[in-house]
């Protein structure tokens, strides 16, 4: 900005420390530069500039500042590779060849998560040639096996209409220490996971800690005060025994299993505040669609017939 008097007016840029980490694993081939997906927990800006850390000189894998157009926690950045070798991008090791880097990421630097994964989906088959078989297929397609945490690319859902009605104020339930120390290493993760935001909300609904048969605690959100005054979404849902019907010939059966399903879907930004609730500390909010919310499965079941399509009925 130049004024009339000929100065030029600076305006010291912010500085946001914010960590940002590749949604898929990726291998960067010699002499290439790679456009690779990432990240962070802000949910969308245009006017932020991705710096670099230092580390990725000095292993010769070269980021440039890039102004970034962050959507839905994720944006884009150039990575280049100027070498001959084969990169890791997790662990800046070379290699050779891309047989010795494929060798590499299996045993060392793949997810556990994935690793046990496909061990755990394939220990079912006796023949080792053939179990070993499949296990080449699924490492040569581990994309498909998504350890992290993701809100899909769609128009944010409408889930809670309520109406004219007031904000309905539910106070907390009291729970022992040990109980407090659950909720805030749940909250924490879905803090991490972009799926919740600090709040002010005036509509606070109180956590519920679930036991589930292996003892372990289920993080839940208490709505039934709130569910008492949703304008019901009739969006029809699927019929047990039609499916029943549509299975009748078939000879091979698959099943899908959503990843934490409800939390891939953004929810309509005017009906974050309803979805808020409180801890001994704080206050939150989700910007995900939360489990527990009474048009919580029309909505998602309208998602999916629209994803689907005409296949739908017939696979």
């Amino acid at each position: 900005l130049i004024l009339i008097n000929g100065t030029i007016s600076y305006v010291e840029p912010t500085f946001i420390n914010q960590p940002a980490l590749l949604v898929n694993q990726i291998t960067l081939p010699p002499y290439s530069q790679t456009l690779v997906d990432i990240t962070c927990r802000i949910y969308n800006d245009k006017d932020l500039i991705f710096e670099p850390q230092p580390n990725h000189l000095s292993n010769c894998i070269l980021i440039p500042h890039t102004l970034l157009n962050i959507r839905n926690h994720e944006a884009k950045v150039l990575m280049i590779n100027p070498n001959r070798k084969n990169i890791c991008d997790r662990c800046n090791e070379y290699f050779l060849s891309g047989n010795d880097l494929q060798i590499h990421l299996r045993t060392e630097c793949y997810s556990n998560q994935i690793r046990k994964h496909i061990v755990e989906s394939t220990k079912h088959i006796d023949n080792e040639k053939h179990r070993l078989a499949v296990q080449g297929i699924l490492w040569r397609n581990k994309i498909l096996f998504d350890p992290t945490p993701s809100i899909i690319n769609i128009p944010p859902q409408t889930a809670i209409k309520t109406g004219d009605h007031p904000p309905i104020y539910s106070k907390q339930y009291s729970s022992s220490y040990e109980d407090q120390e659950i909720k805030v290493q749940k909250i924490q993760k879905l803090l991490e996971r972009g799926q919740i935001e600090e709040s002010t909300s005036p509509w606070p609904s109180s956590i519920v800690l679930v036991k589930k048969k292996d003892k372990t605690m289920i993080f839940c959100i208490d709505y039934r005060r709130l569910n008492a005054i949703i304008i019901k979404n009739t969006f029809p849902l699927p019929r047990i025994e039609e499916i029943f019907d549509q299975l009748s010939d078939a000879a091979y059966y698959t099943k899908f299993d959503f990843k934490s399903g409800y939390f891939q879907v953004p929810l309509s930004k005017e009906d974050w505040a309803k979805t808020a609730f409180s801890t001994r500390d704080n206050h939150y909010q989700f910007i995900v669609l939360p489990q527990g919310i009474s048009n919580g499965p029309a909505t998602f079941q309208r998602l999916i017939n629209h994803i689907l399509g005409p296949a739908g009925n017939t696979h």
